[in-house]
């Protein structure tokens, strides 16, 4: 389910947090730099958002997940990388129930495909806002430690 921002009854800000999210992750990135040092980079890789639940399209809601996760990674001074999991959907990953592409196998793009490509630069805010208002809600910018328009403005 890409809609992470639901799974806040699983999330903690603790070690003892059923799972890590995008949503908690600020709390173990910090974790890790406390405990092994200020050098450990931390590399959020093979962040897989399926653009299908259940048997739901939730497009939508996907291209809204690529940019929260991203900005919520490019805000946090802890994070050096988020790495989107897969460019288009993979057969073997859809047959078990995952759609982790930003485009179909067939190469025609999901939502989640403009709003990568324009999420961090000056058009951002035309390519991503409607996505994080429709599914996030319009107070989603305060969900992110340190969000900063102007940080695209030279992008």
């Amino acid at each position: 389910d890409c809609r992470f921002w639901n799974r806040v009854f699983t999330i903690e800000n603790s070690g003892a947090s059923q799972q890590i999210t995008m949503l908690n992750a600020r709390y173990f990135a910090s974790y890790i730099k406390n405990t092994y040092g200020s050098g450990t980079h931390i590399i959020m890789s093979e962040t897989g958002l399926s653009s299908v639940y259940q048997g739901h399209n939730y497009e939508g809601q996907q291209a809204a997940s690529v940019a929260f996760a991203y900005y919520l990674a490019e805000f946090d001074p802890n994070i050096d990388m988020l790495a989107i999991h897969r460019d288009y959907d993979n057969s073997g990953e859809t047959s078990g129930g995952w759609w982790l592409g930003i485009y179909h196998s067939n190469g025609s793009a999901k939502p989640s495909a403009d709003v990568f490509k324009y999420m961090d630069t000056k058009n951002w805010n035309s390519h991503v806002s409607h996505y994080m208002n429709a599914h996030i809600g319009s107070n989603w910018k305060s969900q992110i430690n340190g969000f900063n328009a102007n940080f695209f403005n030279n992008k």
